[in-house]
Formats: structure tokens, sequence, C-alpha cells
């Protein structure tokens, strides 16, 4: 497994130990920070790859990574593939 991967299953485990209205109030920032286009804002205020990243591994190990979010994420993602932008901020 990935170290990414890794880090975000150990941290999943960890955050299922807290309580219920704790991780909603976060994944609840975290939604509220999508934009329209799916993406996440970056310190320029475009969508950034980076930033959307962070949020979808936030969404995820927050069990919140499904319906219209996920969906607009993948929209954005795959018009992403289409621009000439550096491989590892996929891979990431």
């Amino acid at each position: 497994m990935s170290y990414l991967a890794d880090l975000t299953v150990r941290l999943a485990t960890g955050l299922g130990e807290l309580p219920e209205s704790f991780r909603q109030r976060h994944a609840q920032y975290l939604l509220r920070a999508q934009n329209p286009d799916g993406s996440f804002s970056g310190r320029e205020g475009a969508g950034d790859l980076y930033y959307t990243g962070f949020a979808l591994r936030g969404l995820a190990m927050l069990g919140e990574l499904d319906g219209t979010p996920a969906r607009l994420a993948a929209d954005f993602l795959r018009q992403q593939l289409h621009r000439q932008v550096a491989i590892i901020d996929f891979l990431s």
C-alpha cells in the first residue's frame, strides 16, 4: 500500500474513535469549501489539485466522500487530465 493510502487508513481508524458530532462538523466544513466545479481552492483562490486532493482525503477519512461531492470532484479531476499538469499532482 502506498504511503498516502496507508496514512489515510490509519487516520480514518483514529477518526472513528472521535465523537460523531466532531466528525460531522469537520466534514461539513470541507463540503462547504468545495467549489461548484468540484475542486477545492488553493491560496490563490482557483481550484487546485493539491488542495483538492487534501480535501478529498479528509472527506474519505470522515466517510463523507460520496454522492454529489464525489461526482463533482471526479468531473474536476477528469477535466484536469486534459491539461498539462505535473504527474506528481495526480499521484498525490
